[in-house]
């Protein structure tokens, strides 16, 4: 994933948002914010900014964030949720991120996922979207359960977030030493 330089893309980020550079950013990453979860994931960050003040959101994609925006005011945390709209290519975002934070309410692949995990971004997906078992395959991040609760989501978040980032280094190595985009190949060898 084309990133000039992760510790660059870090700081970049941070200093794009205004943010402290010990500021712990959590991503949303892709268009069609309602499918994407992204009400999920600011009612959960939300439930967070209680405990840990330390935190931004930043959801980036296309779509209309007005309501999202709203649901962020209504919550006390607008001036902690940002939408800089739709970007490419996103490697830098993804080495600018602590977490990608996916609650997707329906994803047949992910991609994001898996882009994510190979720039040492750790992850916290719906459990049921197509590329979530790479999550606990090389341990980068937890599932979010079908009955999970705005709280339960923040807890995960918390524990992610708690982690060394040279943790994710490692295990994003291993991660990177697969052919893991070789997919289509290993069926037909099957």
């Amino acid at each position: 994933i084309e990133c000039d330089d992760p510790k660059t893309a870090y700081r970049a980020l941070r200093t794009e948002l205004n943010l402290d550079t010990d500021t712990r950013i959590i991503l949303c990453l892709g268009s069609g914010f309602h499918t994407k979860g992204v009400d999920i994931s600011i009612a959960a960050f939300a439930d967070l900014h209680k405990i840990q003040r330390d935190i931004a959101l930043v959801v980036v994609g296309k779509d209309n964030p007005d309501k999202y925006r709203e649901q962020a005011r209504s919550l006390g945390v607008a001036e902690k949720v940002f939408f800089p709209g739709a970007r490419n290519p996103v490697g830098n975002l993804l080495h600018g991120a602590d977490v990608l934070l996916h609650p997707a309410r329906k994803e047949l692949a992910g991609n994001v996922i898996l882009e994510a995990m190979l720039c040492a971004c750790p992850v916290l997906a719906s459990a049921h979207c197509g590329y979530a078992h790479y999550i606990e395959d090389y341990q980068l991040g937890a599932l979010i359960g079908a009955d999970a609760k705005s709280a339960d989501v923040a807890r995960q978040l918390q524990v992610l977030l708690s982690i060394d980032k040279r943790d994710w280094v490692i295990q994003a190595s291993k991660l990177c030493e697969t052919n893991i985009f070789s997919r289509a190949e290993h069926a037909l060898a099957v």
